[in-house]
């Protein structure tokens, strides 16, 4: 749990500026760190994991439509890797 919260805490307080730090050329560490625990059996960890992608997400300054099929690519590869 201390992990997640960590992880919460990192993307709340991540920029605009230092987001691309973060990023690869193909993947986002960090947002596929916290799309594994969005389905994590206690509740209080989904719930972390998800305000942590949320935060990354309205730091990402893409569009919603970009937005969505960038999380469906990484979903896809989460679960064919």
């Amino acid at each position: 749990m201390n992990f997640v919260s960590c992880l919460k805490t990192v993307s709340m307080r991540i920029d605009v500026e230092t987001l691309p730090f973060l990023m690869t050329d193909s993947d986002i560490p960090i947002l596929r760190v916290a799309m594994a625990y969005t389905a994590h059996e206690e509740a209080l960890l989904r719930t972390q994991a998800r305000n942590a992608m949320l935060a990354l997400f309205s730091k990402m300054k893409m569009g919603e439509e970009q937005l969505l099929r960038t999380a469906l690519e990484m979903a896809k590869s989460r679960k064919l890797g």
